[in-house]
């Protein structure tokens, strides 16, 4: 989701800094960053050991505020510290319903291993500059296993977001931002909308594409075994379409992107796992099963079991019994000017 999140900020904030800089890790983590082309007043950084010291640099001398859409993550913590340690403003911005419940699992050691070795480059130049509160944050983020933030300000979708973890300024409940706006009259065929978590692409669950590709076919049979006519399929912002183009063989539609939401309109169910369009989907009044995931470290209570859904005769057993309230939701540029407000 981050993507939906992300940009909406970027986009407002153009109209008022004449220099943004985007930190990632893309390289690190062995991935290539898609930047957004749109504006000539946005610069894109690599967290890499060789661009340290002019991070560092941007930080501390041109740095009018800190965003951060993440909290558990070393560099998260480093570059909120350092803005603690410089009196920086800070903010903390929740960008998926579910990101303070997921941690990460190791793949690939040698790219864990090459990503925290230039994080510890970045921690040691911290440690220097202000030893004790450095060494009291660090005891604090290993004490709370990094379930905290220590931005000046922590922006939540709603209040059961905020309590998953532990904040050290002010925290603020904004609102669930969506581009949906109504539920839809149904498709005449029977209709289902798988909505995608991404959890290869985050790194939390160390299922393997190919046995994915397995349980997909698996879950598609069980749809089409409910009489499901329409398959939607809503890949997750963080996946590539060419990893999962082989649903195209199985008769399912694959849509991308929040522009693509108000195809779920005419859905007659909604299925995924983890995800917060589908909790924006439920409480849009649509029938919605929450799934569990294979291989996925951590499982929320209400998910339904694989093996419960796989022999039920009955999905509408499954669904989520609980009262649907749209009213907390806003858009995403709403979402963005309320948080860029504290700026």
């Amino acid at each position: 989701m981050s993507d939906y999140t992300i940009n909406p900020f970027i986009e407002n904030l153009s109209n008022e800094f004449s220099n943004i800089i985007v930190l990632h890790s893309s390289k690190l983590n062995g991935k290539e960053y898609k930047e957004l082309q749109l504006y000539d007043n946005i610069n894109y950084k690599n967290i890499r050991i060789k661009n340290m010291f002019s991070v560092f640099y941007n930080m501390i001398h041109d740095c009018k505020v800190f965003i951060v859409f993440g909290h558990n993550s070393f560099i998260e913590f480093i570059l909120s510290l350092l803005c603690k340690i410089k009196n920086k403003n800070s903010l903390y911005v929740q960008h998926g319903l579910y990101v303070e419940q997921n941690k990460f699992v190791i793949n690939n050691y040698f790219i864990s291993i090459k990503k925290y070795l230039c994080y510890a480059s970045y921690f040691f130049p911290l440690f220097f500059m202000s030893p004790m509160k450095v060494l009291s944050s660090t005891k604090k983020y290993l004490k709370e296993k990094t379930e905290v933030s220590f931005c000046n300000h922590s922006f939540f979708y709603d209040a059961k977001s905020s309590n998953l973890i532990n904040t050290e300024g002010e925290l603020h409940i904004v609102g669930s931002p969506t581009t949906l706006s109504k539920n839809g009259p149904k498709n005449k065929y029977k209709t289902l909308s798988y909505i995608q978590g991404g959890f290869i692409s985050h790194g939390i669950t160390k299922l393997s594409r190919s046995e994915e590709k397995l349980f997909f076919k698996k879950l598609i049979q069980k749809f089409k075994y409910f009489s499901f006519k329409n398959i939607k399929f809503f890949l997750h912002p963080r996946e590539k379409y060419s990893d999962y183009s082989y649903l195209e063989d199985f008769g399912v539609e694959i849509f991308q992107g929040k522009n693509m939401h108000y195809k779920l309109s005419d859905s007659n169910l909604v299925v995924g796992h983890y995800s917060s369009l589908l909790e924006v989907c439920h409480d849009f009044g649509m029938q919605v099963i929450k799934l569990e995931y294979p291989k996925l470290k951590y499982l929320n209570k209400d998910l339904v079991l694989l093996k419960i859904f796989f022999s039920s005769e009955n999905y509408t057993e499954l669904l989520i019994n609980r009262t649907p309230n749209k009213e907390k939701y806003i858009s995403f540029d709403e979402f963005a000017l309320k948080v860029i407000n504290y700026i």
